[in-house]
């Protein structure tokens, strides 16, 4: 059976076609995306296809969220000060890990301290 998908490559495909940039929301929808395709490996026949539909879904929506913020930030999702240090940290160790990964897709992100 079929599932619709979607690789990273040929998310970063879309990303660079319409000129859109990774932010932190974008790149906490990637994240979420992956554990749901996590799930998709784990999960019996009747299960696979929800969690497979969910990823892909989700990697549309970073997508959209991607172009909404190409023609003005809809989102500005950046941990501040006042952020409990839990949240802010599960910021910096999700974006360091994308960071790796779009690195090998030439993709160059800034390191940024959250």
């Amino acid at each position: 059976m079929a599932y619709p998908t979607m690789t990273l490559k040929e998310f970063n495909e879309y990303m660079q076609e319409g000129h859109y940039q990774y932010s932190l929301f974008v790149i906490l929808q990637l994240d979420e995306a992956m554990e749901y395709l996590k799930k998709a490996q784990q999960a019996d026949t009747a299960m696979k296809k929800f969690w497979y539909k969910w990823a892909y879904v989700t990697l549309v929506d970073a997508l959209e969220t991607a172009e909404s913020e190409y023609y003005g930030e809809t989102s500005a999702y950046l941990p501040t000060k006042e952020t409990d240090p839990v949240t802010r940290a599960y910021c910096q160790n999700t974006y360091d890990i994308w960071r790796g990964y779009l690195k090998k897709l030439n993709v160059n992100l800034p390191k940024q301290k959250f």
